[in-house]
């Protein structure tokens, strides 16, 4: 059985649904799945396998039972069974295909495919596992798998084209080089008299020959670095693009070492897939025609040259699962290091403070263990390649004494025998390029399948913006949201927020506010029922997101100057609202405190602005963006209150057609007429004015009346 291997550490669960489905023959795209499916940096639990196979067609069920029961279940059904497993203090979800009676045979998503004793089974087996009790006749589609790198290195048709030229003019000039050459020593060597004033002629044209063979050589190189250049480039842009349209809760699936990580490889991509074409599928020809023409010099030394290229078949049918394991150990275990560097980076504060030798110890194992499994990859490249060059210099010996005896014998003149030595060079060309490559080839297959599921999000939806202009009115009807496949967080929520409207949130920590934020501005879906903007339902990421602004807690800042942050590039706007945002947001008064001026370069993540000056910053930019509706998620919570009081006046005043959502810590800017959403601790949401709830819902005045933080989210 050959399944599906994971992409990152969370989706060994997916990897063996798909394994399954493998299985089962039930045809299942990756990517549209991979899309539609919550993971998380947690993976899947149980459940959210249930709800995926249902997804499906196939009806499976949750069970927890023994060793006897689970083989009885093997044996009964003749379906595979997914198990979670526990290995190295970690859950692990593998597919058990099939047992004997002593061993077991699973696929592990991580490393591929494993028999192990049913006693070592025992040990390591959670006692959970998922079963499959039915798989419908549902009609499913078929979609024809669509590989981006791919057409990305197809769209370069031309490159490609002139590489296929260049290698066959390189073939036909080495040919005709090594024919000349072979013809000049067997002349020589018979010392027929009329050919010695013809040497100089055919000097000259070997000269001319290996000439053009360099210019041709240097040509050829320089067309695979600018198709690699352009390859990259592409590659990058479409990684950027694809990047921007993932949803902000199908980012939880990634880590940010993830993430990078794939990016980094883009180059490693790159670089294998022009290789592979330009060193082995174009060699191709080099090749057939090596064997063509050895066999028509001596059918016997050619059968003697088979044996290094059997040597090298053996050689990649062995090495190819060891060094797959090694790339991919080496690939998830960077993947890992790469986000423990960057949280290095981002709490190097608190990690001063809060000095503890355990963190920077586990960083150390890391990049300990990966620095031997490194070590490990080369050293068994570095014998492989020795252990071949063995081979291949003792079978060139072979033919070289097989040879001199044939020129003795004269059964083969020298000429000949030297030619049949340059051409042997020709013909196992392609075959040790492909061994020089298979250590990026292992690396580039695993990052190649990596990519594609963030290539996957492909291009934005095009939007006709006459269409899709949606006004300010939110109407939700018996909503259910939940984080992935979890117990909802809030339920049959149904309210309706009329166009230009300011709607105060409130509720008391962890209820939920910033969650129906989010889903109301289109950053995570919803379980259950619809929200319509305006008069749309199920609008797309790619139009929500030019036309409600949501504004969170912790700003986002570029490096870049303050006018940049503010404008976001834009290079056409209102000088007059802009002036007049940055004086009363308060970042006039901020420079010239400070000495700065909107050229003022401000550094990765705001890192030289104080918490409430992000925020400023943050807030400028959101009022001077024209949409329908505004979402601020405690947008204000770092600034003083009298700073707050003034902003958000100033939005209640300058936003005043616009629909306005304001999360806030400070129960002391509501006034009695505004219009409150209260999520009470059972979830139920109350929407009214802020005097009527003040008087007629006692767990409202108790929020408000606590601690000032109590009902942040």
């Amino acid at each position: 059985m050959r399944g599906c291997l994971q992409h990152d550490e969370n989706d060994c669960g997916l990897a063996c649904i798909l394994t399954t489905c493998k299985f089962l023959k039930i045809h299942v795209d990756e990517m549209t799945l991979r899309k539609n499916i919550f993971l998380g940096n947690d993976g899947l639990s149980l459940y959210g396998i249930t709800e995926t196979f249902h997804s499906l067609g196939v009806e499976t069920l949750a069970v927890e039972g023994d060793d006897i029961e689970l083989y009885a279940l093997l044996s009964e059904n003749e379906k595979p069974i997914l198990v979670m497993i526990n290995e190295n203090n970690e859950s692990h979800y593998v597919v058990l295909y099939k047992g004997t009676s002593h061993h077991v045979f699973l696929w592990d998503p991580n490393i591929g495919k494993r028999v192990i004793t049913k006693e070592d089974f025992s040990g390591i087996w959670s006692n959970y596992a998922v079963i499959i009790t039915n798989v419908s006749d549902t009609k499913r589609t078929i979609l024809t798998k669509k590989s981006t790198c791919l057409n990305i290195l197809f769209q370069q048709k031309k490159l490609l084209f002139l590489m296929i030229i260049f290698s066959i003019t390189l073939m036909a000039v080495t040919i005709f080089t090594t024919f000349l050459y072979r013809n000049i020593i067997d002349q020589i060597q018979l010392g027929i008299s009329e050919f010695t004033p013809q040497l100089n002629t055919f000097f000259i044209t070997m000269g001319i020959s290996y000439l053009l063979l360099s210019i041709l050589f240097i040509a050829k190189r320089m067309l695979i670095a600018y198709s690699k250049k352009e390859l990259d480039i592409s590659l990058q842009n479409k990684f950027l693009e694809s990047l921007l349209n993932i949803s902000i809760q199908k980012k939880e699936d990634y880590t940010s070492g993830g993430i990078l990580d794939r990016y980094y490889r883009l180059s490693v991509v790159a670089e294998t897939m022009i290789s592979i074409f330009s060193s082995v599928i174009l060699e191709c020809i080099s090749l057939i025609a090596g064997a063509i023409i050895l066999m028509g010099i001596n059918r016997i030394m050619f059968y003697i040259v088979l044996i290094i290229v059997a040597a090298y078949i053996i050689s990649f049918i062995i090495s190819k699962k060891k060094l797959f394991k090694l790339s991919k150990t080496i690939m998830d275990k960077e993947s890992l290091l790469i986000t423990h560097i960057k949280e290095t980076i981002e709490n190097l504060i608190s990690l001063k403070s809060f000095e503890n030798n355990k963190y920077s110890t586990k960083i150390e194992n890391e990049i300990k263990f990966v620095s031997v499994q490194e070590y490990a990859l080369n050293k068994l490249s570095i014998v492989l390649g020795e252990i071949l060059g063995t081979i291949e210099h003792m079978v060139m010996l072979i033919i070289l004494v097989f040879g001199i005896h044939s020129v003795i014998t004269h059964n083969m003149s020298l000429g000949t025998l030297l030619a049949f030595e340059s051409f042997v060079g020709f013909f196992l060309s392609p075959v040790r390029n492909l061994l020089g490559i298979l250590p990026s080839l292992q690396e580039t297959i695993l990052t190649f399948h990596r990519i594609e599921d963030v290539f996957a999000y492909g291009e934005p939806e095009k939007i006709n913006p006459i269409q899709n202009t949606i006004n300010g009115k939110i109407s939700v009807e018996n909503l259910d949201i939940a984080y992935g496949y979890d117990t909802p967080i809030l339920r049959d929520l149904s309210f309706t927020i009329n166009a230009g409207e300011k709607i105060f949130l409130v509720g008391s920590s962890g209820c939920g506010k910033s969650t129906l934020a989010k889903t109301l501005a289109g950053l995570i879906t919803y379980n259950k029922g619809d929200i319509i903007w305006g008069n749309n339902k199920k609008e797309s990421f790619t139009n929500l997101s030019k036309q409600i602004l949501y504004l969170s807690q912790e700003p986002e800042i570029f490096s870049g100057t303050i006018k940049e942050n503010i404008l976001m590039w834009k290079e056409n706007y209102d000088s007059l609202l802009f002036n007049e945002v940055i004086e009363i947001i308060g970042i006039q008064q901020m420079m010239d405190s400070r000495g700065l001026d909107l050229d003022s370069h401000l550094l990765e993540n705001g890192t030289n602005l104080s918490g409430g000056e992000k925020q400023r910053i943050a807030l400028a930019r959101a009022i001077i963006h024209d949409v329908p509706i505004y979402i601020f998620d405690e947008a204000t919570c770092h600034l003083d209150f009298e700073s707050e009081r003034i902003i958000v006046n100033y939005i209640k005043e300058k936003l005043k057609s616009k629909t306005c959502i304001i999360i806030s810590h400070n129960s002391k800017l509501l006034h009695d007429n505004d219009i409150i959403l209260f999520i009470d601790s059972a979830g139920k949401l109350h929407k009214n004015h802020h005097l009527q709830l003040l008087q007629n819902n006692l767990e409202y005045k108790k929020v408000l009346n606590g601690d000032v933080r109590e009902y942040t989210s």
